[in-house]
Order: structure tokens, then C-alpha cells, then sequence
């Protein structure tokens, strides 16, 4: 009897062993996505490279005693280049990968979507047939029904293939193959102030601090030339250098501003588009409860409350995918401040 005991035990075991390996792993978060892209994306490594790069080239000036002032200035201007280079790098990697994982979830809910036509439409063919059978309706009725069913299958297949090709390509970004997905939370969707996005940009856009930085080095340079050991050809050279490169910065910083502007009125025109959409949800859902009231009151049909399921889930993808194009839109404004 023991050992009996002991082999039930051990195909117990077994069984919920296999079962825990079997278990589907749990959706994938935008922020996992984000972890997995930005520690394997080639563009990114690459950055890291040239700034440990320009980093090493700093601390080689810096150790040597005999380097000029232009030197170091030179290799600092490096470092903070590199560091410019990486942070927009990463923000373009996130927008990448986001753009990516929204397109995987919209075609989770196209899919959805089609599978829930095409089980109406097979409904209403089978009605039909009853209907035809009864004398109710005519052969044309059950062939329009029975196109309407195929069609709807086809779509199906349409949706299951986007949905393969969605997923394949947000697996290639992220190096490893992803089952699902977790929906974008709300949260992300904060704007910030325009004020406070300008402030940002000045401080952080690389093609504005390139441009900074260059008027920075030829002042550096004229300082460098402007004695009695220059000729004059010189001097006046590196005068028109530096002052062809602080008019260079002014139409930096009008592009910048210009573009900031640009890009803040995109947000603030998805923002709109999303509480539209907001609005358009809970109409349909207050919509959906009275259909729901009246099928359980036996006024409409099964298959007519199911067609109002099907326009509400309808009605909620269009809300995911403004929020989507939302959040998108928060991103770019983000590329825009720390530029490309």
C-alpha cells in the first residue's frame, strides 16, 4: 500500500509539473518590451561604444600634461556629444519599439474583432436556412447570407495573418518570440506643460548643443590665434568661423522652437482625438447595457444583442488605438526635444 501511495504521489507530480510547463507565460508589459529593446538593440550598443570610446579619448587628455586647452575642450565636447548621441538613440529605440508593440495590440483586436463577424455571420446563415426552410425567406436571402459568411471568413484569415506579421516584427525587435500582451496603462498619457517642454529642449536637443558647442570650441580657437604671432588672415578667419557658427546656433534654436511647436500641437491634437474617443466608449457602453436590458426582457434577439456587442468592441478599439496614436504622439514630442 505504501508504495502504492508513493506512485500516485510521483504521477501527481508529474502531472502538475507538466501542466506548470504547458502554462502560457503572462503578458508581456510595454516597460518588460522597453527593458528587452534598449539591452539588445544594435543602434543603442553601438552608442554605448562611442561613448565609452569618447570617454577613454577624455581621460587620455586629461592624463597628458603637455595637452593644450583646445585639446580638452576637444575631447569634453566628444564625451558630451556621445552622451547626446545615446540619449536621442534610445529615445528613437522606445519609439520604435512602442510603435511596434501598439501595432501587435491593434491587430490582437482586429482579429477579435473579425473572429466576432464572422461567428455573427455564421449565426445569421444558420438562421437563414431555418428562415428558407420555413418558406419565410428566398434563396436569394440565404445566398446573400452564406456571401456574407465567407466573407467574413476571409477576413478572419486577413486578421490572423496581420496578427502573425505584427507579432513577428515585434519579436525581432525585441530578439525573442512574445505570446501576448498587457494593455497600455493610462498613466503614460501625461502632457507636459509647453513651457517646461521648451526649457527641456534648449538644455537637452543635440543639434542645438552641437551647434553651442561649436561656437564654444571657435571662441576657444579665436582666443587661441588673436596675438602678434597671427597674421591678420588668420585672425580674420577665425572671426568669420566663429561668427558664421553663432549665426549657425540662432537658426538651431528658431528650427528647435519651431519644431517643438510643431510637434506639442500634435500631442495636443491626439489628446483631443482620445477624449473623443473616451466620449464615443461610454456612449456605447450605456448603449450596450440597454441592449443587454432588453435581451434579458426578451425584446431583441440573441444575434441582435451579439451585433451590438460587435459595435461596442468595435467602438473600443477605436478608443485603444487614440490612445495608441496618443501615446505615439508624447513620444515623438519627446524625439523632438532631445533631437536625432
Amino acid at each position: 500500500m505504501r508504495r502504492l501511495l508513493v506512485f500516485f504521489a510521483l504521477v501527481l507530480a508529474v502531472i502538475v509539473w507538466a501542466q506548470e510547463e504547458t502554462q502560457a507565460p503572462p503578458p508581456l508589459t510595454l516597460e518588460q518590451a522597453f527593458t528587452l529593446a534598449l539591452a539588445s538593440d544594435a543602434d543603442l550598443l553601438s552608442a554605448h561604444s562611442d561613448l565609452e570610446s569618447a570617454q577613454r579619448d577624455l581621460r587620455r587628455v586629461q592624463a597628458d600634461p603637455l595637452a593644450l586647452r583646445l585639446d580638452s575642450l576637444q575631447a569634453e565636447q566628444g564625451v558630451a556629444a556621445a552622451e547626446a548621441s545615446l540619449t536621442s538613440t534610445e529615445v528613437a529605440t522606445r519609439l520604435d519599439l512602442a510603435s511596434a508593440f501598439t501595432a501587435a495590440l491593434e491587430a490582437d483586436e482586429s482579429l477579435a474583432i473579425a473572429k466576432k463577424q464572422e461567428a455573427i455571420a455564421s449565426q445569421t446563415l444558420e438562421a437563414q436556412k431555418i428562415r428558407f426552410s420555413a418558406g419565410a425567406v428566398t434563396q436569394i436571402d440565404v445566398d446573400k447570407a452564406s456571401n456574407d459568411y465567407q466573407a467574413a471568413l476571409r477576413d478572419s484569415a486577413d486578421a490572423e495573418a496581420s496578427r502573425s506579421l505584427a507579432y513577428a516584427e515585434l519579436s525581432s525587435l525585441l530578439g525573442q518570440p512574445v505570446a501576448s500582451l498587457e494593455p497600455i496603462s493610462d498613466e503614460l498619457l501625461n502632457v507636459p506643460q509647453l513651457e517646461d517642454v521648451q526649457s527641456r529642449a534648449k538644455g537637452q536637443n543635440a543639434q542645438l548643443l552641437a551647434a553651442s558647442r561649436n561656437v564654444e570650441l571657435l571662441k576657444t580657437r579665436l582666443a587661441a590665434v588673436d596675438n602678434a604671432f597671427s597674421s591678420r588672415s588668420e585672425i580674420e578667419a577665425a572671426r568669420d568661423n566663429l561668427e558664421s557658427a553663432q549665426i549657425s546656433y540662432s537658426e538651431s534654436l528658431r528650427t528647435l522652437d519651431l519644431n517643438i511647436q510643431n510637434s506639442y500641437n500634435s500631442v495636443s491634437s491626439a489628446q483631443a482625438r482620445y477624449e473623443s474617443a473616451l466620449a464615443n466608449y461610454s456612449t456605447a457602453l450605456a448603449d450596450l447595457n440597454a441592449q443587454k436590458t432588453r435581451l434579458d426582457a426578451g425584446s431583441i434577439s440573441p444575434l441582435s444583442y451579439a451585433q451590438s456587442e460587435l459595435n461596442f468592441q468595435t467602438t473600443a478599439s477605436s478608443l485603444n488605438s487614440a490612445k495608441h496614436a496618443f501615446y505615439l504622439s508624447l513620444l515623438r514630442l519627446e524625439q523632438s526635444i532631445v533631437g536625432q
